[in-house]
């Protein structure tokens, strides 16, 4: 169990956010019995969005419901003035691995179609998972820096560019990382379990003091690294934006080489959830509204997609765009699955390309065996 683990742990709101989840055990498991999408009836319960499911013979669970935007006052850098269309979730199977129980982070192989890379939070191995959209076993990589177990704290989200992988070890639920990692290092052949050596990594300090984050982007047009922080204790803070200039972080190498972040802005992640349409009772997501827990942009740029417990949210990038830009831009909410605690998200490559309309990603929750959720949705250029 690593210091990060503890530090989650201990905290006042997780300990009320224990308290509640027992309280709810009845519905949260009759939500998870009946599916992506689909919420026990509750009083208590926000009222949810209108969805249809349909479940096949082969087991593929499908729903569809209207993504809608959020309206109102801009607030902290971010609109809910963008357009979705209806969103459709599906399941076409569950996780088989195993130890693949707390995803924390997932990237799309832009090399190998329909696979999926992720990883567990602390307390585990360092390294990556290959599974497919169905949730089958494609091989676990142990990820090793100079030939020895690469050493994480609390790794929390994952990003790929150009078949290179970022394990971002960025969790710091305390705050009382001076310094806080990326690994980075080639994406390796899924199929079977193997080992990863990292080629570098990118040792990073804050401008305003250690900081927790769980999510990372990394740009794909321009190789700039975004990370947004998560505040779990403050419910109003606005989520920050930390870029790292893409040529310091190349030239990162060594245990005394940092490179040092820029504050570049910040988004009312909390704001845009007050307004969500989102179904289901999630007890995570009414405790910690506004707590980014993964992100991740299009394989051609165009697109981000940012994650809560409870709602995905779309910006739009336009071309020339910083990604810290088009954050503090217009967004609309996308469609999610009712997941117990999902912190993942992975936008899938678009077979449009740049400029396609409906866009896909895939999310995992926490547990044993959760289902591969995958979501489409329309929005608007």
């Amino acid at each position: 169990m690593t210091p990060g683990r503890r530090a989650r742990r201990s905290t006042p709101l997780l300990v009320a956010a224990t308290a509640l989840a027992a309280a709810v055990l009845g519905a949260c498991a009759a939500e998870q019995a009946a599916g992506p999408g689909v919420a026990p009836t509750d009083a208590t319960a926000p009222s949810p969005v209108p969805v249809s499911t349909t479940t096949t013979a082969a087991g593929r669970t499908t729903a569809s419901a209207p993504a809608t935007a959020s309206t109102g006052e801009e607030s902290g850098g971010a609109r809910g003035d963008g357009a979705c269309g209806t969103a459709s979730v599906s399941s076409d199977g569950r996780v088989v691995r195993a130890e693949l129980t707390e995803a924390s982070g997932l990237a799309a192989s832009r090399r190998h179609p329909d696979v999926l890379w992720a990883h567990n939070d602390s307390g585990s191995a360092a390294g990556v998972f290959a599974v497919d959209l169905a949730g089958r076993d494609l091989g676990f990589f142990a990820l090793v820096d100079g030939g020895r177990p690469a050493d994480v704290v609390d790794p929390e989200d994952l990003a790929i560019v150009d078949g290179t992988l970022y394990l971002a070890d960025i969790g710091d639920n305390g705050r009382q990382r001076d310094l806080v990692q990326i690994h980075v290092f080639d994406e390796p052949a899924p199929g079977s379990d193997g080992t990863v050596e990292a080629t570098r990594v990118v040792r990073v300090r804050y401008p305003d003091g250690p900081t927790d984050a769980e999510a990372l982007l990394v740009d794909p047009v321009g190789g700039e690294l975004v990370l947004l922080s998560k505040d779990s204790e403050d419910k109003s803070a606005p989520t920050r934006l930390y870029t790292v200039d893409p040529e310091a972080a190349d030239a990162a190498g060594g245990d005394a080489s940092v490179v040092e972040a820029t504050l570049a802005g910040t988004v009312d992640v909390a704001a845009l959830t007050a307004r969500s349409t989102a179904g289901g009772f999630n007890p995570a997501a009414l405790l910690f509204p506004g707590a980014v827990t993964g992100a991740d942009v299009s394989p051609e740029g165009d697109l981000v997609a940012v994650r809560t417990y409870g709602s995905v949210w779309l910006f739009r990038r336009a071309p020339g765009q910083s990604l810290a830009d088009a954050l503090q831009g217009p967004a609309c909410e996308g469609g999610a699955a009712a997941e117990g605690q999902g912190e993942a998200v992975a936008v899938l490559p678009s077979p449009g390309g740049a400029g396609e309309t409906a866009v896909r990603y895939a999310t995992v929750g926490e547990g044993q065996a959760p289902p591969v959720n995958l979501v489409r949705v329309e929005v608007g250029g």
